[in-house]
């Protein structure tokens, strides 16, 4: 199995502090890799944590973007006081993307591209993207879409 840097994957899903990956698994052969992320642990000498973890730690799991032909699994463990759903590798609960993932497929919706297209195109599950569907559909699901440009564009401003 390949190694790779914990920082360098960090850094390619955009995880920031109070957030750090504990652990991976890279799967070439599936071309998966499962990505543990839990709440930053301060630590004192030798890297020893100074405090515990809250024992209860809510588990949710989303699928994120790929990189490459691998696909990202997000394992993340959240404090119950933490709210859930605002970075972009986290997802709403019950729901199979992270919130990244999410606004791709909505893009596809809002084009009219067929379930099955979005499925071949993104390399997700049939399953998945009906239950998503499903919650857009009842308003279970909130897609965050990127901000409308204010203003004119600059060609036509002369």
């Amino acid at each position: 199995m390949i190694g790779v840097d914990k920082s360098l994957l960090r850094h390619l899903l955009m995880i920031d502090g109070p957030w750090e990956i504990s652990d991976y698994q890279l799967d070439l052969r599936k071309r998966r890799c499962d990505v543990w992320i839990g709440p930053q642990v301060e630590r004192g000498w030798f890297g020893r944590p100074k405090r515990s973890l809250p024992e209860r730690l809510q588990q949710h799991m989303w699928q994120h973007l790929s990189l490459g032909q691998v696909r990202f699994f997000l394992h993340v463990s959240i404090p119950p006081t933490t709210e859930v759903g605002k970075l972009p590798w986290m997802g709403a609960v019950g729901l199979p993307f992270s919130n990244a993932l999410a606004q791709q497929v909505f893009a596809f919706f809002n084009e009219g591209v067929s379930l099955q297209s979005i499925c071949s195109l993104l390399k997700l599950s049939l399953n998945d993207v009906w239950r998503y569907r499903f919650a857009i559909d009842n308003g279970r699901a909130q897609v965050q879409t990127a901000p409308a440009r204010v203003g004119t564009p600059r060609a036509a401003r002369g």
